[in-house]
């Protein structure tokens, strides 16, 4: 126990370290990845920035360009054709709030703002720039400053030079600040943090987002260690880290150069910002970690104390096992288990008596040797089954057998526990009783057949005696004779409703898909001098297609709307409304009328055989088969019919249901 123990311990160690190994390599890698997230995130951003400054650029330097190429040396200050042309070409950038035209010592000959010519612009960094570069071909970018019109704007400035290589002039466009203030602030990163600059070849800040109250437009970064870093890595760009220019704030920091430009996009977030979203899972580990030590501890403490009590639980189960395999063997059913697989694992004494053959026999496959080899298709699926099983003597007996899929601890399939009966004798009374009413059927068919003939004997002697006798003939004889026709055709009606009763099943059309509105409609044609004679209107909603017999439909809608004819109000044109409604797995098609309706007593009454709630001569007489034949068709088909009413006077509804 004490050695156990010791190993419990050892274990316990070996898990704590594992943990706190885990946590720190987790709580790494979130820093990592997230550092890793964020240099992507401001680099694609520093991208975007650059793009769309570099388009900005551009554009002007080409503006600059065809103001150059269309330049000539001879042109007076203020020729009136070549301001023309610049304030042309300067519709077509919106961005270039004036252009000028410049000599080296900064007066102006040219300009679309024509108050401007003759002007000199003093001290401005791109004369500097020219005068210090006489050779550069390059777009000069200055730092905001204040023009001639007092407004703060920044030069875009481009040289042209004379065959000898000397400037001849400086063409320069006014931009305004805000130009780069919309795209930094278009782009600016998720964090609250989150900042992007835009410098000058000189470093000098152009547009900052967000804004400061320090005003850091126009302040010079030449000197910050990021851009200092950036530069000297001789990279257009790279991925600084440390204290900001402006801020102070340690910083995470993509920078890139536009070339050939030399202006520096800067899109930086502080660590802190970039970090906090990790911190939760950082402290989530922490947590978790001393959670899992704690528990290891607790652990170790706990398992000497639950190892009896596993070895008592163990030793139960094992009792509680030998119990219910008792009881399974015990059980009078067929008992059979089965694998994921199919495979049989197990069949109780009671399949191995009744069989004759060991359980050993059983696994596997083994067991579907008893079982009659064409009834042995789909049985290991499960599910329920009727088959043929041998029995020890060698006879084979019905088994109805229902199996029930088993789950192992973890909720997943384990197979299945299948429990069968002997069905053989049920099935035997059950085919005799198909075969006893099979036979009554024909009886039925043959006696009622049979049986017409001397009916039209008696109808048709009646006849000629009335005839032969003519005036001879009492009253009172003919009154007789009269009782005697009747009885013979009423007799021969029933025998006819009979004969269609018996029919139902045994001589309808073959079953196949059928579309009750035709059915509907050959009803409704069979029954159309009905209708007009009482002036009846049917009203039809779309009704469904369905697997039933063609003539039984037609059978059906044609007793219950004749149904509600003859069942009328008196004065009240008949009025029969017909609905279908979708129901899981069938539907329900209802037949309303506005007629005489039925008493709740009777609602099971109508439905019998030869029954009538009314006097024989009332609503035109009738045999009272109809709706016994409507409930014959219906059932025979797999479905129920029934009735409701609101009372008499209220019209009914009789609704039935059919397979979908």
């Amino acid at each position: 126990m004490a050695a156990k123990r010791g190993t419990d311990w050892f274990w316990a160690v070996v898990v704590i370290v594992t943990v706190i190994g885990m946590t720190a390599w987790d709580s790494y890698s979130l820093v990592v990845d997230r550092r890793s997230e964020a240099v992507e995130r401001l680099d694609a951003l520093s991208r975007v920035v650059e793009a769309r400054v570099g388009q900005t650029i551009r554009s002007l330097d080409f503006l600059l360009a065809d103001a150059a190429a269309e330049f000539k040396p001879t042109y007076r200050p203020g020729d009136s054709d070549y301001n023309r042309f610049l304030t042309t070409r300067a519709r077509f950038e919106p961005a270039a709030l004036t252009i000028t035209i410049t000599t080296p010592d900064g007066t102006i000959t040219h300009s679309t703002n024509a108050s401007l010519v003759g002007k000199n612009v003093g001290a401005r960094s791109y004369l500097d720039f020219f005068r210090a570069n006489p050779s550069s071909d390059l777009l000069f970018v200055s730092e905001p400053v204040t023009s001639l019109l007092s407004r703060t704007v920044i030069f875009a400035a481009r040289a042209k030079r004379d065959e000898k290589g000397h400037v001849q002039a400086i063409f320069v466009s006014a931009l305004s600040p805000s130009l780069f203030s919309g795209i930094v602030e278009a782009a600016l990163p998720s964090e609250a943090s989150g900042a992007i600059s835009v410098t000058n070849r000189d470093h000098t800040v152009l547009a900052r987002a967000p804004s400061m109250d320090g005003a850091p437009i126009g302040r010079s970064l030449a000197k910050v260690p990021l851009r200092v870093a950036h530069l000297a890595s001789g990279k257009q760009a790279s991925i600084q880290e440390g204290v900001g220019g402006i801020d102070g704030k340690v910083r995470l920091i993509a920078l890139r150069t536009i070339e050939p430009w030399g202006m520096v996009i800067g899109v930086s977030a502080t660590r802190a910002d970039i970090l906090r979203p990790v911190l939760p899972r950082l402290i989530g580990n922490v947590a978790v970690a001393l959670m899992v030590i704690a528990f290891a501890v607790a652990l170790v403490r706990v398992r000497g104390s639950r190892e009896k009590s596993r070895q008592l639980a163990q030793e139960q189960v094992l009792k509680a096992r030998d119990y219910y395999m008792q009881v399974l063997d015990e059980m009078p059913t067929l008992v059979r288990r089965q694998d994921s697989n199919g495979q049989c694992q197990y069949v109780n004494a009671t399949w191995t008596a009744f069989t004759g053959h060991p359980s050993t026999d059983a696994l596997d496959q083994g067991w579907l040797e008893a079982v009659h080899p064409d009834d042995r298709a789909g049985l290991a699926k499960g599910g329920e089954h009727e088959y043929r099983l041998a029995r020890n003597d060698g006879s084979y007996a019905w088994i109805h057998e229902v199996a029930r899929p088993l789950r192992d601890q973890d909720g997943q399939p384990a197979g299945s526990l299948a429990s069968g009966i002997d069905i053989t004798e049920s099935r035997q009374f059950q085919e005799k009783l198909q075969q006893s009413n099979a036979e009554l059927e024909e009886f039925a068919y043959v006696a009622s057949h049979d049986m017409r003939e001397p009916l039209r004997m008696i109808n048709s002697y009646m006849g000629l005696i009335e005839r032969r006798m003519g005036t001879e003939l009492s009253d009172e004889i003919k009154e007789f004779i009269a009782f005697a026709r009747d009885g013979a055709q009423r007799m021969d009606r029933l025998i006819q409703d009979l004969l269609q009763y018996s029919r139902i099943g045994r001589m309808s059309a073959q079953r196949g898909m059928v579309d009750l509105n035709l059915c509907l409609d050959q009803a409704k044609n069979l029954l159309e001098l009905a209708m007009a004679e009482q002036n009846a209107t049917i009203v039809a909603g779309p009704l469904p297609t369905l697997f039933a017999s063609a003539d039984d439909m037609v059978r059906l809608f044609q007793n219950l709307i004749a149904n509600a004819i003859k069942y009328r109000q008196p004065g009240v044109p008949p009025c029969i409304e017909i609905a279908a409604q979708r129901q899981t797995g069938a539907w329900c098609i209802s037949v309303s009328d506005n007629g005489i309706g039925i008493s709740r007593e009777f609602y099971d009454r109508i439905f019998r055989i030869f029954q009538r709630l009314h006097g024989r001569d009332e609503h035109g007489g009738g045999s009272g088969i109809g709706l016994s034949i409507c409930k014959k068709i219906v059932e025979s088909h797999g479905g129920r019919i029934w009735v409701d009413s609101a009372g008499p006077n209220q019209g009914a509804v009789f609704s039935f249901t059919l397979p979908a």
